[in-house]
């Protein structure tokens, strides 16, 4: 039963990154910035991986015994090739190192791309997502947030 029950959740994650894929493609055949695709991307893709974060963690609860391995699972299940498995649990934990010294969620997306230039920019919410729920789930309540009181400070200034 359970794999059922996380099927769906983790094929709206996979869709959700679909459809930023989409906005920032699109965007890019106009006159507008980048930076305001990526934008509408990420509020897209985050509010619908805070939904699939809340349903596959309440459908996996003490399913898997190694955080490490929970989180390698959930990236593999929304598209995301971890190559370097180590280097992608680093980027879980520092996830996690920037939530947990206050920074918001869209600063910690941002971070994520700035850190990882060459990763699709539909990555960040699903690492952030993956490793939130496998790592510091005390930070499920951050994610999806439009920055209003999660950016405390944040230097996007958006």
């Amino acid at each position: 039963m359970s794999a059922r029950h996380t099927a769906r959740p983790r094929t709206t994650v996979a869709a959700a990154g679909l459809a930023a894929l989409a906005l920032v493609l699109g965007a890019c055949g106009e006159e507008g910035t980048a930076e305001n695709a990526v934008g509408e991307a990420t509020s897209a893709v985050g509010s619908v991986a805070a939904e699939a974060t809340s349903a596959v963690g309440g459908a996996t609860d003490g399913g898997a015994e190694d955080p490490d391995q929970e989180f390698l699972g959930d990236i593999r299940a929304v598209g995301v090739d971890p190559e370097d498995e180590q280097d992608y649990l680093t980027r879980g934990r520092d996830v996690c190192a920037s939530l947990d010294e206050g920074t918001g969620y869209l600063d910690v997306l941002g971070r994520y791309n700035d850190a990882h230039p060459d990763a699709p920019v539909t990555e960040a919410p699903l690492v952030v997502a993956a490793a939130v729920k496998a790592f510091c789930s005390q930070h499920l309540p951050q994610l999806g947030q439009d920055g209003g009181d999660t950016n405390e400070g944040g230097a996007d200034g958006n």
